[in-house]
């Protein structure tokens, strides 16, 4: 007698198993033994292909999960370890993403507003914000600049409402 599951439970095994695999990718240590419970609000992130770019793997752990499960697993995450603005710009058009985040300090040698500018300019027509801790208008000004469609607060001490804050300015589209 084999196990049956039902479909939704085969969804959640491959998003956990996706998940774990990520953080392995970006990493991190760190292991789920469940699938996070979707985030409210957040329905507009469904089935969007999306990139986050940050160089720090804590903060990328933070998100990860989360975001995985609001795109139903079409997120990617891109740790920012020395790469140069180029090949930075390329490893993100090449995840064919439809929303794309950016970490304000990328690198000693480049700010995110640099590499909004690069995609960009190679005729990238999503959305891109800027994702930043820095939560003050001269960041915000310089990803929109750049040719950000936003800035969001990014709070690791609460995912959730910079998940939330994505989701209502993708939807506003």
């Amino acid at each position: 007698m084999g196990i049956n599951f039902s479909k939704y439970e085969l969804l959640e095994m491959s998003l956990l198993n996706q998940i774990n695999a990520t953080l392995g990718a970006i990493g991190s240590t760190m292991r789920y033994k469940r699938t996070p419970e979707p985030i409210p609000g957040c329905e507009s992130l469904q089935n969007k292909t999306l990139t986050m770019i940050d160089d720090n793997v804590s903060v990328l752990e933070c998100f990860a999960p989360d975001l995985l499960v609001a795109t139903n697993g079409k997120a990617h995450f891109i740790n920012q370890q020395g790469q140069s603005l180029e090949n930075s710009a390329k490893s993100i058009l090449n995840s064919n993403p439809n929303v794309v985040l950016v970490d304000y300090n990328l690198s000693k040698r480049f700010k995110g507003a640099q590499i909004v500018k690069s995609i960009r300019e190679k005729g990238f027509n999503g959305f891109i914000f800027g994702f930043s801790s820095e939560n003050n208008g001269a960041v915000k000004q310089e990803f929109m600049s750049a040719g950000a469609n936003g800035c969001i607060y990014k709070d690791t001490g609460n995912i959730e409402e910079s998940i939330q804050e994505l989701a209502m300015l993708v939807s506003q589209d």
